[in-house]
């Protein structure tokens, strides 16, 4: 059950969405009756606690009439696969329906990776031996271009974004403050 859980917030976040250990809760179904019961699921920062029941648009959906129902083998199995879908899979679904996602307001650029560093340092190697190759090299540059660069503070990517339907209007790009430090920053 807790690789399950793992799995389900696994997927959560590369869909951009969070499970709310708060909200989140789950029942267990078994053909013995004191099975998985007081059990709370434990993650690495999260608990997701174990209810008999829980109401949903009205319906109160129990442990037992739930176990009671898909364990019985009076039921032909096209009808548990409809009390399934109807029941089960829109609980399991709520939200979902209403195709929200996370979207960033600003781009935050990211440090640069290794395959970056590496492709920077090559560059550098080559525009190197191309000075002590070619000694005219270096005239055919554009020098000497100054400009001042003020420092703003970055925000996260994480903490700027916002949630939002399809049929929502586009999200408009956050301004960031610049702050009273300034560079001078000298191009050759």
């Amino acid at each position: 059950m807790k690789k399950c859980t793992e799995t389900l917030i696994d997927a959560g976040k590369e869909a951009g969405l969070q499970v709310n250990a708060y909200k989140t809760k789950y029942m267990l179904l078994s053909r013995h009756q004191n099975a998985g019961q007081n059990h709370d699921i434990k993650t690495a920062n999260r608990s997701f606690e174990n209810v008999t029941e829980f109401n949903y648009f009205g319906t109160t959906v129990t442990n037992h009439s739930i176990q009671e129902i898909l364990s019985s083998r009076l039921l032909p199995e096209n009808i548990k696969i409809r009390i399934y879908k109807t029941i089960i899979i829109r609980v399991a679904l709520y939200g979902c329906e209403l195709h929200m996602r996370r979207v960033s307001a600003k781009f935050v650029p990211r440090l640069h990776g290794d395959d970056q560093r590496e492709n920077r340092v090559n560059v550098c190697r080559d525009l190197k031996s191309e000075v002590q190759n070619d000694p005219e090299f270096l005239k055919r540059i554009v020098t000497g271009d100054e400009s001042w660069c003020y420092e703003y503070d970055p925000e996260s990517k994480q903490s700027s974004s916002q949630w939002k339907t399809p049929t929502s209007p586009r999200l408009k790009k956050a301004r960031q403050v610049r702050s009273n430090v300034k560079t001078m920053l000298i191009c050759m």
